[in-house]
């Protein structure tokens, strides 16, 4: 009997033990690293409203984050958030609402005048390499500079535009095919930021379909395909 009772206890300890084993394990998603690619992770970008009182701490510079005033060379997408907050800092594309109601005004004034009236559009501009590293620059943020001008004049009435230009690689506002790897050293080269080449051509085909209502106007641009 003492033995049945000692052999019992034996089982109910083994059973328990095995238990809290499997329990543990469950706890964890990966028992090992082996495998696995680890991704640093940087915690420590810190705001002055997140609770740490540390403020813009590696954001900004001196306790301020704005143009001028920062540590950061890539900026985040925020494109899926559901809240963002407003911050000194400008799109490229944000200088375009000083002009964005001149179109439908010059399309007025010229149907009432009969002049026909092509609004000028162009994909981006750099002037690095004529006049320095300081010379002037509008990125071309993958095309979405290029398509808000296409959709402004869309929505203003514009029948017809003017790009500018076709193969300006001196100013930097050329959409014909230009290469993603050019020459490096001290002349640093604009490039389609990834985009295949004939990316511009596309995207000016695609504003060309929607100015004859071959396809709707819509603000969101196009997705690439090698196909028109």
């Amino acid at each position: 009997m003492k033995r049945s009772l000692i052999f019992i206890l034996l089982i109910s300890i083994l059973s328990f033990s095995l238990f809290g084993q499997k329990k543990e394990k469950s706890e964890f998603r990966y028992p090992t690293y082996k495998g696995l690619v680890m991704c640093g992770y940087q915690g420590w970008h810190n705001t002055p409203t997140d609770g740490s009182e540390r403020g813009w701490t590696h954001l900004g510079k001196r306790g301020v984050f704005a143009p001028g005033n920062c540590n950061i060379d890539l900026w985040p997408d925020v494109s899926e958030y559901k809240k963002t907050y407003k911050t000194d800092f400008k799109y490229n594309e944000t200088s375009f609402e000083t002009f964005k109601s001149l179109v439908p005004k010059n399309i007025e004034w010229c149907k009432t005048n009969k002049v026909d009236y092509a609004p000028l559009v162009f994909p981006g501009f750099s002037w690095r390499n004529m006049n320095g590293p300081k010379g002037t620059q509008i990125p071309r943020n993958k095309g979405f500079f290029l398509w808000k001008q296409v959709v402004n004049a869309g929505e203003g009435g514009a029948e017809m535009l003017y790009i500018a230009m076709f193969d300006e690689i001196d100013e930097g506002t050329a959409i014909y095919k230009v290469t993603n790897h050019p020459p490096v050293g001290a002349s640093p080269f604009v490039t389609y930021e990834g985009l295949p080449s004939d990316y511009y051509l596309w995207l000016t085909g695609k504003a060309a379909k929607m100015l004859k209502k071959e396809i709707p106007l819509q603000s969101t641009i196009p997705v690439y395909t090698s196909k028109q």
